[in-house]
């Protein structure tokens, strides 16, 4: 299977103001080829925020190439190809704006988006950011630099059909109902995928602190939460390295409680879970109550802890 990972970056808030590109070829789930072009923009316009975002300044393009200049050699590349980006919609629009604002035609090819892929391969994960996947899965990355995005966009789908035991594009399209996004000449169809994987074991977060609350420790919910789904709270439980379970006993280590009944608690309310756990505190057994926004800046902690 070949690919081509693509990732663009702007000078502005303009799509076609394109001031770096990176393509990262792909073949037989191995990185072959890479290339990137730093480009001077249309207008050569760059806003603070971008320039915060990517570090692009007026400087560092004073001396090159216009994207007519390279337009040709980054078309013998995308031109009938199969191209992944990581949000793929904002790629592939700079890419339209940047061929409209210079009279150009499109080229075709079919695109996926890697940050869909994850979210139906992976579908209780704390975050989809490019960031946090390559965190996850030990991706090296430079983030918003445009060649090492689109090396970690490509390894992320190739970490995706590894999860789903698929060896081709044909395969990957059978096994989500993928129908790829298409560019042709002054259109394009966006990308789909009509089936979400449940049974896909989630990445471990491999969170390397000793204040983590979870490792290998018994965890119980009770009452309603207002942020996550409780089956989604529980894989984050799991992913740190806890156990799950449904019933408050003896060896249960925490319990979690949905905030809303711990204000109640407060008031006197008690649900059946929390009056077991006061009876087992009662006879010594040590039992740790956690509201639920303590349970979430855990999940966003543990989320930059996790190890490269």
């Amino acid at each position: 299977m070949r690919f081509i990972s693509l990732d663009f970056e702007t000078a502005n808030r303009e799509r076609g103001s394109v001031c770096q590109v990176g393509l990262a070829i792909f073949e037989k789930g191995s990185l072959v080829e890479s290339k990137s072009w730093l480009i001077k923009p249309y207008n050569n316009y760059f806003d603070d925020i971008n320039k915060h975002i990517h570090g692009i300044t007026e400087q560092h393009v004073v001396n090159s190439p216009s994207w007519n200049d390279i337009w040709p050699e980054v078309n013998n590349y995308i031109n009938n190809s199969l191209i992944i980006a990581h949000n793929a919609s904002f790629d592939i629009s700079v890419l339209r704006h940047v061929l409209d604002i210079h009279s150009i035609r499109y080229p075709t090819l079919d695109y996926i988006c890697s940050y869909l892929l994850a979210k139906n391969i992976w579908n209780d994960l704390l975050s989809y950011k490019l960031s946090y996947l390559a965190k996850i899965f030990k991706i090296d990355l430079n983030h918003h630099d445009a060649l090492s995005d689109a090396i970690a966009a490509g390894k992320i789908l190739l970490r995706g059909m590894e999860a789903l035991n698929v060896s081709n594009y044909k395969e990957l399209q059978e096994k989500l109902c993928l129908r790829p996004g298409s560019v042709y000449e002054r259109s394009y169809i966006t990308p789909q995928i009509k089936k979400i994987i449940d049974d896909i074991e989630e990445p471990q977060l491999e969170v390397n602190d000793g204040n983590n609350p979870f490792k290998n420790k018994t965890i119980v919910f009770t009452g309603a939460l207002g942020y996550l789904t409780r089956k989604r709270a529980k894989k984050l439980v799991e992913r740190c390295g806890g156990i799950t379970k449904t019933s408050v006993s003896k060896k249960v280590d925490i319990l979690i409680v949905g905030e809303a009944d711990i204000e109640k608690y407060g008031e006197g309310y008690k649900t059946n879970k929390l009056k077991k756990a006061e009876k087992l505190l009662r006879k010594g057994h040590k039992i740790e109550l956690i509201g639920e926004n303590d349970f979430l800046s855990f999940c966003h902690w543990a989320e930059d802890k996790v190890s490269l």
